[in-house]
């Protein structure tokens, strides 16, 4: 019985977040499905009404997806305006992953 609930918590899960995201959508809200799912997963959490964990291999996998959709909304212009100052950028991007390993 134990796997029918993780379904139904996971089914919860997919099923709010798209509810969510669509008015995020109409709103014009930018990655709307993301902010959805990053808050319907904290009110699930903080609820206990959430799946109880995310296999490794998936939460591999959706980290590997947000990088390369994180990105694809880097524009040119950006990187344009960073272009004198790429030693210090560089210097705290290596930072923070020091800091977060």
């Amino acid at each position: 019985m134990k796997w029918w609930r993780q379904i139904s918590r996971w089914a919860i899960l997919l099923a709010v977040t798209v509810v969510v995201t669509v008015p995020l959508t109409k709103l014009g809200v930018p990655s709307a499905a993301l902010f959805a799912a990053l808050v319907v997963g904290m009110v699930l959490a903080l609820t206990s009404a959430g799946p109880a964990r995310v296999p490794r291999r998936l939460g591999v996998a959706a980290q590997g997806v947000l990088g390369v959709y994180i990105g694809t909304m880097v524009q040119q212009d950006a990187l344009s305006a960073l272009r004198d100052d790429w030693a210090i950028v560089l210097g705290v991007a290596i930072g923070t992953l020091v800091l977060s390993v």
